[in-house]
C-alpha cells in the first residue's frame, strides 16, 4: 500500500544543495512556487480544493492555504514556519495566514516554530476540514465533499469574482516584500549552513 508521506515541504533544499550556485537555485525555486501559488489565485471560474494526504512545511503549507478550501487527515501534521532554515518565507504566506488565522495567531504560528496537528489547524481555522484518520479515508470521501461543496460553488464564485479587482495589486505587494526578505536570506551564510545540515544530517 503506498503510503503518504507528505503533501509538500516548499522549495527543494536537497536540490538546492546539490546545484552548482545555491543561491540562484533557491531563487529559481521559490519564484516557481511562488507561480503555481499565484495560479491557484487567479483560478476565479472555479472552485479550488487543497487536499492533504500526508504532512507538510513550510512554503508547502503556504501553497495549500491559497485554495479555497483545505482538506486534511487526522494523521496529517503541519509546520507552519521557515525560520529553522533562517528563512523569511514566500508563497504570499503573509496574505494566506493571516486571512484565514488572524495577524496575531499567523505571527505565533510562524515564530513558534512549533508543529501543529490537523484537528489543531482546523480548529484555528487555517484548515477547512479534517476527513477520516488516513489517506485513504480521506480519498474515500473526496467525491462526496466534492459534490456537497458544488452545492454552494455559485456563492463561493460569486465572492471570489467581487474581490478580483483590488486582490490582483495586493497579491503583488505581498509577493514583492516576501521575495525582498528572501533574497537576503539567501545571501546570508546561515541559510546555506542549515541547509547542509538539513541535507546531510
Amino acid at each position: 500500500m503506498y503510503r503518504y508521506n507528505f503533501f509538500s515541504n516548499g522549495i527543494h533544499l536537497n536540490v538546492i544543495e546539490n546545484s552548482e550556485c545555491a543561491v540562484t537555485e533557491s531563487w529559481a525555486n521559490i519564484t516557481a512556487i511562488d507561480d503555481v501559488v499565484k495560479a491557484i489565485f487567479r483560478m476565479r471560474s472555479k472552485v479550488t480544493v487543497a487536499a492533504l494526504q500526508g504532512n507538510a512545511g513550510a512554503g508547502g503549507v503556504m501553497m495549500a492555504l491559497a485554495a479555497d478550501q483545505v482538506w486534511s487527515h487526522a494523521g496529517v501534521v503541519l509546520n507552519p514556519h521557515y525560520r529553522k532554515m533562517a528563512l523569511f518565507g514566500s508563497e504570499y504566506w503573509t496574505y494566506s495566514l493571516p486571512r484565514r488565522v488572524g495577524s496575531p495567531a499567523a505571527e505565533k504560528l510562524t515564530n513558534g516554530l512549533q508543529p501543529l496537528l490537523a484537528t489543531e489547524a482546523r480548529d484555528k481555522g487555517m484548515i477547512d476540514d479534517v476527513i477520516g484518520h488516513n489517506a485513504e479515508e480521506l480519498n474515500a470521501q473526496i467525491p462526496l465533499k466534492c459534490q456537497r461543496l458544488q452545492a454552494n460553488s455559485r456563492e463561493i464564485l460569486r465572492e471570489k469574482q467581487s474581490e478580483t479587482t483590488s486582490l490582483w495589486s495586493t497579491l503583488e505587494e505581498h509577493r514583492n516584500a516576501e521575495l525582498a526578505r528572501m533574497r537576503k536570506c539567501f545571501h546570508d551564510q546561515e541559510y546555506h549552513t542549515r541547509r547542509h545540515k538539513f541535507v546531510y544530517h
